[in-house]
């Protein structure tokens, strides 16, 4: 009798270790492939406008850029080579940690993201342990004017999630455009892109893609770098109507990477009527750029 019930427990636990087993299988080949479509993405978005055609591949000559508060002028000769080329993409990956509210626990994650610049665009694979061998993956994307957010408990069950609206495509611009300092030569003004002074160490940039135009305001030091960046920003709140809240990031750590100067470790915080609140924490742990 001991020895029947010994079999049978271990032929239960055979099979619901199996059956663990192949949802966790089954969860990360749809998220690979849910990943693969947002990356592919980027590229159809690019296809679709002739980006090759857009992006000059002759050395950026900052002397030609115009009129530009002091302050961008001083950041841009600060992170450009003086034969610095158009970045036509980047591929990041990080570390960090990561929480939703105050008097909740950081919680480690690890991420890849894919950037295109011109057009606009990323896709964020993130990684989130909340169990041994279970993560929350997390996937933030903007392509072609959309933006979306996805997060799913071992990649099958959602657990959250935005979209398909103008508010969290212009949330999703507006991060594209405060990540800009780890693709630098984003921040050149063009077509695109315009710079508006605001004082002696602050300018606001203004990115339009398309029918969407997002500005974000960004605090210069002395030597160029940029300390912060700053502007009201769409806020999902318990999957209710999104609620403008201030929103920001400060860049920590620069260091000269493919000829470029740039921010190596971040944080990013939303300030809600309660006070300001830091909500991620990241660090770069390899970074690649592609150059027209």
């Amino acid at each position: 009798m001991r020895t029947t019930g010994t079999r049978g427990a271990a032929i239960l636990l055979l099979a619901a270790t199996g059956t663990a087993a192949l949802a966790l299988a089954t969860g990360a080949r749809r998220w690979r492939r849910e990943v693969g479509a947002a990356v592919q993405r980027l590229g159809s978005a690019r296809a679709a406008m002739h980006a090759p055609a857009a992006l000059p591949a002759t050395p950026i000559d900052l002397a030609m850029m115009g009129e530009l508060p002091a302050p961008v002028m001083r950041y841009l000769r600060f992170a450009l080579s003086p034969s610095q080329r158009r970045i036509r993409a980047a591929w990041m990956r990080w570390s960090g940690e990561i929480r939703q509210a105050a008097g909740q626990p950081w919680q480690p994650f690890q991420a890849q993201q894919h950037v295109q610049v011109e057009p606009p665009g990323f896709a964020w694979d993130a990684r989130v342990p909340v169990a041994p061998l279970v993560d929350v993956r997390v996937l933030d994307a903007y392509a072609a004017g959309e933006g979306r957010s996805v997060a799913r408990l071992g990649g099958l069950v959602g657990v959250g999630g935005q979209g398909g609206t103008r508010q969290v495509a212009q949330a999703s611009l507006m991060r594209w455009l405060g990540e800009a300092p780890w693709y630098p030569a984003a921040l050149l003004p063009g077509e695109r892109l315009g710079w508006e002074a605001r004082g002696e160490d602050t300018a606001v940039a203004t990115l339009v893609d398309g029918g969407l135009s997002v500005s974000v305001e960004f605090r210069f030091g002395e030597d160029g770098r940029i300390l912060e960046c700053s502007a009201l920003r769409w806020r999902d709140v318990g999957g209710a109507t999104p609620v403008l809240t201030p929103w920001g990031g400060r860049y920590f750590d620069w260091q000269r990477v493919d000829g470029m100067m740039i921010p190596m470790s971040a944080e990013v915080w939303w300030a809600p009527p309660e006070g300001e609140l830091v909500v991620w924490r990241g660090r770069i742990e390899r970074i690649a750029h592609a150059f027209a």
